[in-house]
């Protein structure tokens, strides 16, 4: 018999074919909703959850948290990185996160994945939804990135806005009225996708949801006011070293000798980049709403491979 995993109905991917410098992330929307099947087949990375009880070093009792299922198993077609970094550390602090959505109880449980762009909320959030999901209980995904404003509106301050990047990225009364609102009171049916950045057009999707669901959800500056009231389960993914090396590597990779020039290719770059909207703008929010304090988990998340839980 193949292992229990989960399916998932795809709602709406779209990827665009380049890496986006400016957020280092590659661009994109997604939302899915997970139910639990038994798998024929499995895209298998061949380490067993058997071995998974190093978790305790975390602090996680991760045997009673997850089915003894033989394999790792990730159905093809999830959103976030395609071939995710697994290795027993990683899978421990999965697990461990898990037990704590479990703890939040047995109804519906909002789970927010918060973080600066680059920190790999979407794949963790992807990783996260299959844990639980291998508990046999369902789960759907969404992000922000399938509530962006249409491209006018996101850039009507300007494409160099802090402040507009902020204010105007995100649709924030349709998320939380069509899907953070209706899903926490209990409704049969949300939406988890409005529009599909890519190709600026709306995308209207809505799945039917089971009364135990757990919502994982992703994105940016999720514990602005209009949001955090909603969550139950607040995970920061702390990986400034790692996105600031990125963005160096960016910014200084190949210069030309000539101090002139070298000065004036960085800054094409950082204008190509949006530097002054995306790291000011996420200043901006980090400064005001402190995510990081306010998260019911923090996780250092620079090393793929080994990932800390570093509060909770």
């Amino acid at each position: 018999m193949s292992p229990v995993g989960y399916a998932v109905i795809d709602v709406g991917r779209s990827w665009r074919a380049q890496d986006d410098s400016a957020s280092g992330e590659f661009r994109r929307t997604h939302a899915a909703t997970l139910v639990p099947v038994m798998w024929r087949t499995v895209r298998s990375y061949g380490v067993p959850l058997a071995l998974c009880h190093g978790g305790r070093a975390c602090g996680s009792p991760v045997e009673r948290c997850l089915p003894a299922v033989p394999q790792c198993c990730v159905p093809v077609g999830l959103d976030g990185h395609p071939d995710p970094v697994v290795t027993l550390a990683r899978t421990a602090l999965l697990a461990a996160v898990a037990c704590l959505v479990r703890d939040a109880g047995t109804g519906r449980v909002l789970v927010a994945i918060d973080g600066r762009s680059g920190a790999g909320k979407s794949t963790f959030a992807d990783e996260l939804a299959k844990t639980i999901g291998q508990q046999e209980r369902p789960v759907v995904r969404s992000t922000t990135d399938s509530f962006h404003r249409p491209r006018a509106e996101r850039l009507r301050l300007g494409p160099a806005s802090a402040e507009g990047y902020v204010a105007d990225s995100h649709q924030l009364d349709l998320l939380a009225c069509e899907l953070l609102e209706p899903f926490a009171r209990g409704a049969s049916s949300v939406l988890v996708a409005a529009f599909d950045e890519p190709s600026d057009a709306p995308a209207p999707v809505s799945v039917d949801v089971g009364e135990s669901a757990v919502l994982i959800f992703d994105g940016l500056f999720l514990q602005r006011p209009e949001l955090a009231p909603f969550w139950h389960l607040t995970v920061y993914l702390e990986a400034d070293d790692r996105i600031d090396q990125r963005w160096l590597d960016y910014l200084l990779s190949g210069l030309p000798v000539e101090a002139s020039a070298r000065a004036a290719a960085i800054d094409e770059r950082l204008g190509q980049a949006r530097w002054p909207r995306y790291r000011n703008g996420w200043s901006r929010y980090a400064e005001q709403m402190k995510p990081a304090e306010r998260a019911s988990m923090v996780i250092d998340n620079n090393n793929f491979e080994l990932p800390r839980i570093v509060r909770n």
